[in-house]
């Protein structure tokens, strides 16, 4: 966000945001460089659109891969637990097996 103060000719501008920016140089430079100057605040606006959003779809996918490495993590103490017993099944621990390899394949 552009913001600030500024003296010109012995006055103080305040400056709130791009709009009084680009209207502070109309006045002073005139329109060919007000123009310019709305182009980069456009092209910063759009920069930082896309900023926000690619940051928002990190933190999802971050989001994700967290719930699934709890959901590996309980599941690898399941597989313990099977093999703590007597009596091994290979089908539950060959089940839970795929439930792993499915859920780290929804990542990859």
């Amino acid at each position: 966000m552009i913001n600030g103060t500024v003296w010109i000719n012995d006055r103080h501008e305040i400056i709130r945001d791009a709009e009084d920016l680009v209207q502070l140089i109309r006045e002073q430079l005139g329109d060919d460089v007000a123009r310019m100057v709305q182009t980069l605040a456009d092209m910063t606006d759009k920069a930082a659109h896309l900023a926000e959003t690619d940051f928002a779809a990190y933190e999802r996918a971050l989001d994700g891969a967290i719930a699934t490495m709890r959901e590996i993590d309980e599941t690898v103490d399941l597989i313990r637990s099977e093999l703590d017993e007597h009596r091994i099944d290979r089908a539950v621990i060959r089940d839970m097996l795929n439930d792993i390899e499915r859920l780290v394949g929804e990542h990859i």
